[in-house]
């Protein structure tokens, strides 16, 4: 592909041969690749010799050759088709370059790129082509700049290669930011030292030439003082105070940002735990001795300069900056809140019960943490606190007084405002075996609705209360032996009578506590009735395939469940590490490209015992995907049979519900389910 060559190297004399009467092609039959590469070629000809005609014609005759086979292509999927659309994409940039103006060009390349897969291979044809049409245009700066962004496309692929190479063309050019480019790829190769003092010259250049008014300078410099304090910190080259006073500069610099408030909160966290983890090193011990023997650290231990003598003394600061944080965005909701709850939840642990004095936190630092919890408390949106619904009902025991009465304060705050979803959380826990917490939670819907003064909130709560109740003694409710299916009006007369009713059904969408899917409470589906066919289960407690009707017209199907041996509230923290694990791969380009994802399904505990989980059609459950496989074999199994060999086995521990089949729907018990039609 000599034409193909000659404009990535800008080598116009030899395009210019390719493309004269005179070239011959070597060989007869011409494939649709070479046709379009030649169009191509006659394109960013005509637009070197500003040609606007040569180039519509280039443009018409590229389409032609692409018509076909991106017509077979698309018929099997876009990823099969991904390759003729980048091609499709190389085009429309030449094309745009030679009509538009410069600053249209700029924003209309941008939404094309941004429109397709993020990976090198489908979008490094296109940077090419405009990095190519911008030199033609004498863009030189902006040339530079495609350069960074075809860099950091081929690192984040792992081609270390291209990306030097097209750091080195853009520094050449002048790129703002290709020293910093440089600098990570030096920091991957594991040249640290030389990527951080690379880094430190490039922060004191852009303080030097800063203006007071450039709003994006500070930004970046920002940016490249949390990268710093990063490097810093991986590597432990300089003492913590110095990696603090990185991340304090970038909150200066950028107070707009959630992001340095977060890296500083986080870096408070991290030196907590190392303290935690070596109690009896000194501070700057753990450095490196380079880093000791330079006169950093202070005389004093300070836990704003990062050498504190106990733990918890960063605890004030942590809360500070993770507070400001999520006050600015959520962006860091799932690291931050959860975290920021278990430290002070583990704070005062340590003030009560019979701990040395020595090591319990003194009085002074007890009243920081406080009023710091409390702002943080003030501060934040009711919404934000939803993401942790479970983990705030999990500690309604905790043995210090003053944390009970924040959380029994902010759970009747979350259950007023957000009825429709707090009451599946705070209601069944009034059904709690532990009489203490069963106490503290009825107290709760209490204040809620003393708190809300509607009389929305009070007639959901009761509804929510009595509709508790009677889905326990649905799931504990015994049935004929040998029998497959129960009709409602006979066998669940007390539900019946509960329909229509003002609470939202609770199916994993509505439910969703997340803030980028939150469901407003005028959008829920609310119970209207239950379908006449009951299926039971075929397993030891026979739990109950329930098709709730909802105020939508459609049926929501839950299986009402008991687990004589176990706990629902495993079940549902399961779920939540499910999620967990879907976030961490939603990060990832790789799986979102693959779509990788585990599939999830709501699981409510009533009590210790009962529970609902939510139905997932159209799956199979892997016992039944085997005993399918097992029959086409020849081979067949029955319950007592896995009962002789669990009791030869003395597996006391296994419940028979992991022996269940859930005939094409959500696996009974923890089974997990494959992804086969049902």
């Amino acid at each position: 592909f000599a034409s193909e060559a000659a404009r990535r190297l800008s080598r116009w004399d030899v395009l210019e041969e390719v493309h004269s009467p005179s070239f011959k092609l070597r060989q007869k039959a011409v494939s649709w690749e070479a046709k379009y590469e030649r169009h191509l070629g006659e394109m960013f000809l005509g637009f070197r010799r500003r040609e606007e005609s040569l180039v519509i014609r280039g443009f018409n005759d590229a389409v032609k050759t692409l018509t076909q086979p991106l017509a077979s292509a698309s018929l099997v999927g876009y990823r099969q088709a991904a390759d003729l659309l980048s091609r499709a994409h190389c085009a429309l940039v030449v094309l745009d370059a030679a009509k538009g103006e410069h600053e249209p060009l700029l924003a209309c390349m941008e939404d094309r790129v941004g429109a397709m897969s993020p990976s090198l291979r489908f979008r490094e044809p296109v940077l090419a082509c405009r990095i190519t049409s911008l030199q033609l245009l004498g863009k030189r700066h902006e040339a530079g700049e495609m350069f960074i962004k075809l860099a950091k496309l081929a690192r984040k692929s792992g081609n270390q290669g291209a990306a030097m190479a097209a750091s080195n063309r853009a520094l050449a050019m002048g790129a703002e930011n290709a020293v910093v480019e440089i600098a990570k790829l030096q920091f991957i190769r594991g040249y640290k030292r030389d990527a951080i003092n690379m880094l430190s010259k490039e922060i004191i250049r852009s303080e030097e030439c800063l203006s007071e008014n450039d709003r994006d300078a500070k930004i970046r410099l920002a940016s490249l003082r949390l990268r710093l304090g990063r490097w810093s910190e991986i590597t432990k080259s300089i003492a913590p105070s110095e990696i603090l006073d990185n991340y304090r500069n970038a909150t200066f610099l950028a107070p707009e940002s959630e992001k340095p408030s977060y890296m500083l909160g986080r870096y408070f966290d991290v030196l907590l735990t190392e303290t935690l983890q070596a109690p009896n090193e000194k501070p700057g011990s753990l450095l490196p001795a380079g880093a000791r023997a330079q006169p950093m650290l202070p005389a004093e231990f300070s836990a704003r300069e990062g050498t504190a003598s106990s733990a918890f003394e960063y605890l004030p600061y942590i809360l500070e900056n993770w507070s400001n944080s999520l006050h600015l965005s959520v962006r860091y909701i799932h690291q931050v809140l959860p975290r920021m709850l278990t430290l002070w939840f583990s704070f005062y642990e340590l003030t009560n019960g019979e701990i040395a004095a020595a090591t319990r936190p003194s009085h002074e630092l007890q009243k920081k943490v406080r009023r710091g919890m409390n702002e943080v408390v003030e501060k934040l949106p009711k919404s934000v606190w939803l993401t942790t619904m479970p983990q705030l009902i999990s500690r309604l025991l905790h043995p210090s007084k003053q944390v009970v009465e924040v959380l029994m304060d902010l759970l009747a705050a979350l259950v007023a405002a957000y009825p429709d979803q707090a009451l599946w959380y705070v209601v069944p826990v009034t059904r709690s075996a532990d009489s203490e917490r069963a106490a503290r939670a009825r107290s709760i819907v209490k204040s809620a609705v003393s708190l809300a003064k509607s009389k929305r909130v009070a007639e959901v709560l009761g509804a929510g209360g009595t509709l508790v109740k009677e889905l326990i003694r649905v799931c504990i409710q015994g049935v004929p032996q040998r029998t497959r299916m129960i009709k409602a009006s006979s066998a669940l007369k007390g539900l019946l009578r509960l329909f229509p009713s003002p609470v939202a059904i609770p199916t994993q969408k509505a439910l969703s506590c997340q803030p980028e899917s939150f469901v407003d409470g005028d959008s829920h589906v609310r119970f209207q009735g239950v379908d006449e066919e009951v299926v039971l289960m075929p397993s030891l407690m026979k739990p109950k395939k329930v098709s709730f009707l909802g105020s939508d017209g459609r049926k929501h199907v839950f299986l009402c469940k008991r687990e004589d041996s176990g706990d629902m509230r495993k079940d549902a923290r399961l779920m939540d590490f499910a999620r967990v694990v879907n976030r961490l791969l939603m990060k990832d380009s790789q799986s979102r490209q693959r779509s990788l994802s585990l599939r999830t399904y709501e699981v409510l505990p009533l009590n210790e015992e009962c529970g609902l989980v939510e139905w997932v059609d159209n799956l199979v459950s892997i016992r039944a995907a085997y005993l399918n496989m097992y029959r086409s074999k020849g081979f067949t199994t029955s319950f007592q049979e896995i009962m002789k060999a669990k009791e030869v086995k003395t597996c006391s521990d296994v419940s028979y519900d992991h022996y269940t089949d859930s005939e094409g729907g959500k696996a009974d018990g923890h089974e997990t389910s494959c992804g086969l039609p049902g």
